[in-house]
């Protein structure tokens, strides 16, 4: 048979130090030698975790399948797959489907008995439990080092130096001091005459312009700005308590490749504040704060700068990271560089520079947006589309049904599992399964609650435009009391506007339906 190995390994550690790639190599070709396979690939990812939902391994190993070449997929176990159950789980019953016989070495003579389903369902349980355990144990050990008074990690902050793990090695003098800070004198004295000068008065844009004019920059050797002295003012290290835990941090892997990082604020209770050496007084510190509170009162921003229409402006081009348009925010440039107080507001995109002017537009959406709540006009949109729906009503009832039947299979999928714990299967895979199936039900009911509902509204024209006509009534009368309120028209554009710039051409301006 034509067989293609799969080998993985999590860390770049394990590919540069371990044996692990190796070790599973070794384990295939032992095995395709016994069982007298053509093995005619294997296929590394090296360095990717198990969490990943897109891998290159994996393209490659589709392009293979995809040209008929592969009849046997060789793994040295389930967690080599994935680490997330429900996906290690459809990859082989895909893989199964287009008659390729997976074979996972720590139980090689496996069949396809439901005995040998269970075992696979239950190894693919295991490896996400197996991760979710490392990662509780590996947080654990950070707060334990945390509480004894030690930085579980990379700590960079100017006027310390941090003792590394490799330090406290080579040093007997430093055991057990891995993680502590060190006062940097060179670097501690830029930071007391920060806080001396801040304290004398000192304006934080002066006090930035002072220092990069002397020559002084900070800990990664960048120029000094408003924003970097004031993070040096707020840092409570400075006093003497470093702190740790002030976010919980959770990498996403996204179905359509990459990842994405969400930060969860973690409230002042639960920090966990370290004793280093104190650079400043306490009393210096709380003054300096003082000054900063007395600073962001004095100097509120221009006033005669309302963005009303941020947070509704997209880039008909660019794409942030969970690939949704990107934000366009508010400009302001000199016009002429002869008259450096004459200035024009655009709104403009970060990326590419597509801009617009921010006058032209503001005059533009409100124009737009009053015209759309005239008495009627939205009346008729909706009747119009409901009239014109019922042409798609077709398409609509399909996916109806298919929304139906994936819940009929998720009914039998959960007798299935039920049936397991009537026979006194007890695992944690049960659980995960069970939880897993009461999520997607919950998100197939509310597509069925979407489309439903669409049908309904589409079932009668009169009440389409009933309900359009009250909310162009209310838009209409939360327009008119909003006129004049910068904030509250920025909240209704948001609501009830999408605005698209368009390199060369006019702003494309949407409606939102209510």
């Amino acid at each position: 048979m034509l067989a293609v190995g799969l080998v993985r390994v999590s860390t770049q550690a394990q590919v540069e130090e371990g044996y692990s790639l190796e070790r599973q190599e070794a384990l295939v070709r032992d095995y395709c030698h016994r069982e007298a396979d053509v093995l005619i690939d294997v296929i590394q990812d090296a360095g990717v975790t198990g969490k990943a939902l897109d891998r290159e391994g994996l393209d490659r190993l589709d392009a293979l399948i995809q040209a008929k070449a592969v009849q046997k997929i060789v793994i040295a176990r389930m967690d080599r797959l994935s680490r997330e159950p429900w996906r290690a789980l459809q990859l082989v019953s895909t893989w199964r489907q287009h008659g390729i016989r997976v074979v996972m070495l720590n139980r090689p003579n496996a069949g396809d008995t439901p005995i040998d389903q269970f075992y696979e369902v239950l190894e693919a349980g295991l490896a996400g439990l197996e991760w979710a355990k490392i990662r509780e144990l590996t947080t654990a050990g950070r707060y334990s080092k945390a509480q004894a008074g030690r930085l579980p990690s990379f700590y960079s902050c100017l006027g310390y130096d941090q003792v590394a793990r490799w330090e406290e090695q080579a040093h007997p003098e430093l055991a057990g001091q891995s993680g502590t800070l060190r006062v940097n004198e060179a670097e501690a004295a830029v930071v007391r005459h920060i806080f001396r000068r801040v304290a004398e008065g000192a304006t934080l844009t002066g006090l930035a312009k002072e220092l990069n004019a002397a020559g002084y920059r900070g800990k990664t050797g960048v120029e000094w700005s408003m924003v970097t002295v004031r993070h040096i003012i707020e840092n409570p290290a400075y006093k003497g308590e470093a702190v740790y835990g002030k976010n919980r941090y959770r990498t996403i892997h996204l179905p359509g490749g990459g990842k994405v990082r969400s930060v969860e604020a973690v409230s002042p209770e639960e920090w966990l504040r370290i004793p280093c050496p104190a650079l400043v007084s306490v009393e210096q510190w709380e003054h300096c704060q003082e000054r900063l509170g007395e600073t962001a009162t004095r100097f509120v921003g221009r006033q005669s700068v309302v963005w009303i229409l941020r947070g509704c402006i997209v880039c008909e081009k660019c794409t942030g990271q969970r690939g949704l348009p990107r934000n366009c925010t508010g400009a302001r440039r000199t016009r002429c560089k002869g008259r450096k107080n004459y200035h024009v507001r655009q709104y403009k995109c970060p990326v590419c520079d597509v801009s617009y002017s921010a006058p032209r537009l503001e005059a533009l959406a409100l124009r737009q947006l009053a015209a759309a709540t005239l008495p009627g006009a939205m009346g008729a949109k909706a009747r119009r589309q409901a009239e014109e729906s019922r042409r798609d009503y077709g398409g609509v009832t399909q996916r109806l049904e298919q929304v139906r039947a994936e819940l009929r299979a998720l009914d039998q999928e959960e007798r299935q599992v039920a049936k397991l714990i009537l026979r006194g299967i007890s695992a944690p895979i049960v659980d995960e399964t069970l939880a897993s199936i009461q999520a997607r039900r919950a998100e197939a009911n509310g597509r069925l609650r979407g489309l439903t509902a669409q049908v309904e509204s589409w079932a009668d024209p009169d009440a389409a435009e009933e309900a359009a006509e009250r909310y162009a009534a209310s838009l209409r009368a939360e327009l008119a009391a909003t006129r004049n309120d910068p904030a509250g028209l920025q909240a209704l554009y948001q609501r009830s506007l999408r605005i698209v710039l368009r390199r060369g051409k006019p702003p494309q301006l949407e409606i939102k339906e209510g």
